[in-house]
């Protein structure tokens, strides 16, 4: 595995608990300013922050290890977090170098194909949640990707191409890479 893959596999766990330490927080804070407080709103509070806390692992959980289980010290653990990990530029660039190291396809395959559009959603996805005009992107997307296919599927998105009045979009490409998956899937049952 190469440094970029543990970088990738990092970062791809971070978000994953990233995510459902937001989720834990936003939920602790939902039901904190729902309470109709006193020592009830403090102990749910606390009790929220502490799973939210616990649920870290690897890097994330040494950055807050020193700090002690309260409410008082979520939010100090809370910006420790978002300092290190909320860094928009290692975003993108992450997201971007996950599209560009799409594993070619050697061997026409129905879930290599369904692989490859996985990762080009999620990655565009989470780009256009940092802002980026990924909508804006079809022309490169379809470029970057079609040289990863296989010869046979990549002969057959040409000939469909061809069959298209205008420029392709990255719609139009995925349903195309959607379809072959499913007439391969259909060709191996039978």
């Amino acid at each position: 595995m190469s440094v970029e893959d543990d970088q990738f596999k990092e970062r791809k766990e971070f978000e994953d608990q990233y995510y459902a330490a937001v989720a834990g927080a936003r939920e602790v804070l939902d039901r904190h300013s729902g309470a109709a407080g006193g020592a009830d709103s403090l102990q749910s509070a606390e009790s929220g922050s502490r799973a939210v806390l616990t649920a870290l692992t690897d890097s994330a959980a040494l950055i807050i290890r020193s700090l002690d289980f309260s409410a008082d010290n979520y939010e100090v653990a809370w910006s420790l977090l978002c300092d290190r990990y909320n860094n928009n530029r290692l975003l993108i660039n992450n997201h971007i170098q996950a599209i560009f190291n799409i594993e070619p396809v050697i061997k026409e395959s129905a879930r290599a194909l369904r692989n490859i559009i996985d990762i080009v959603n999620k990655n565009l996805r989470a780009l256009a949640t940092l802002k980026l005009p990924t909508d804006h992107w079809d022309v490169l997307v379809i470029y970057m990707v079609s040289n990863k296919l296989d010869p046979l599927t990549r002969r057959e998105w040409e000939e469909h191409r061809n069959t298209i009045k205008d420029i392709p979009t990255l719609n139009e490409f995925q349903g195309f890479l959607k379809n072959r998956a499913d007439l391969l899937e259909t060709m191996a049952e039978s």
